[in-house]
């Protein structure tokens, strides 16, 4: 039976660390697209007429849409009053981390028809303290109105329109947290300016994406898309670490042959003896480095061995008779050894600074 040699089964072993480095990207990104459909999105719809309503809210209707607006007017930055304050109890499918959404319609006077306020968390709130509350305000110029509209960031819906706006996506990322165990939680609004119409609100899981069509529905939305594949951007001018090549040891080992020379340092076919005695047909693996030993006295045994890499050629790294030698230099105070990177036509013994030439 033919036996493979330990360049055959490196090879091999490359090819497959290769091949699992290609794949894995393709396998994460399985694995993130698995993950994130796993989960529903979950959404509850809210009709802003169903809350409790303070004295200056009133209900109106054009004829398709109920819906809530304030009858007085402000500019402050709290509510002001109870009665500028209404309040829902939401029933929530699921725990988790929801976005809130605002079926709105912002009145001819635009700029001064388009600023409400809503409840900082889930809660009762103070109607006069101001950080009980979030300012939503310049909705005039932004929502979403088309059916198959993804409502994500600011959209471009003007005034004297039904919208939806993601209220979770203007500049800082606010979102409602809803505990296992508490699936009903209160909500509260706040009156500011009179101009603004509020038809519904609608609370969807965190993430995910709505389009009109959905918020208007009430059903649950799309998952976010998978992430890009990763990529690694080379930049061949920016060098990180260099690789001089790769080689072999010969620390001890002071008696190789002409043909295991060859077998290391050179890509040349050649015939070569196995320690039993039988000959044996090998091609080189064309290494460009050799590993040796120099003794803590300056001496080594291994000054033949370092001639046999330049056998090989500029295929292995000689430059101008120059090539690299990694050199093995016991520590006399640690026990142990340190590794350099040296000439290897001249070699200095780092204890003893004493020359070994090649």
């Amino acid at each position: 039976m033919r036996t493979q040699s330990a360049a055959q089964l490196n090879r091999q072993r490359r090819t497959r660390l290769a091949l699992i480095i290609t794949l894995l990207p393709v396998i994460l990104t399985a694995v993130l697209i698995g993950l994130i459909t796993s989960v529903e999105a979950a959404s509850t719809k809210i009709e802003a007429e169903s809350g409790t309503r303070g004295a200056e809210y009133a209900v109106g209707s054009d004829g398709q849409v109920q819906y809530i607006y304030p009858t007085t007017n402000s500019a402050g930055t709290n509510p002001g009053s109870s009665a500028r304050v209404v309040t829902y109890s939401v029933a929530f499918p699921a725990a988790g981390t929801y976005d809130l959404y605002v079926r709105a319609w912002v009145g001819p006077g635009g700029g001064n028809d388009d600023s409400f306020f809503v409840g900082s968390g889930f809660g009762s709130k103070s109607p006069t303290t101001n950080a009980d509350w979030l300012s939503f305000n310049s909705l005039a110029s932004i929502g979403f109105a088309g059916d198959n509209e993804v409502v994500t960031g600011e959209g471009t819906a003007g005034t004297q329109v039904w919208k939806w706006i993601n209220l979770s996506q203007l500049g800082t990322v606010i979102t409602f947290t809803v505990p296992t165990g508490a699936l009903t939680q209160t909500l509260q609004i706040g009156a500011r300016e009179d101009g603004l119409f509020i038809d519904a609100f609608v609370f969807g899981t965190h993430g995910y994406q709505f389009t009109v069509a959905d918020l208007n529905a009430g059903t649950g939305g799309n998952p976010p898309p998978p992430p890009p594949p990763p990529v690694s951007n080379l930049d061949w001018n920016n060098v990180r670490q260099r690789i001089d090549g790769f080689g072999a040891s010969s620390a001890w080992r002071s008696n190789w042959t002409a043909a295991q020379a060859d077998m290391l340092f050179t890509d040349k076919d050649g015939i070569a003896q196995s320690s039993s005695g039988s000959n044996f047909p090998f091609r080189g693996i064309g290494l460009s480095l050799l590993r040796t030993r120099i003794a803590p006295d300056g001496t080594s045994v291994e000054t033949t061995s370092c001639r046999w890499p330049k056998r090989g050629g500029p295929r292995l790294g000689v430059r101008r008779g120059h090539l690299q030698c990694s050199i093995r230099i016991p520590a006399r105070r640690t026990g142990g050894t340190s590794s350099q990177t040296r000439s290897i036509s001249t070699i200095k013994a780092t204890p003893t600074n004493s020359p070994l030439t090649c």
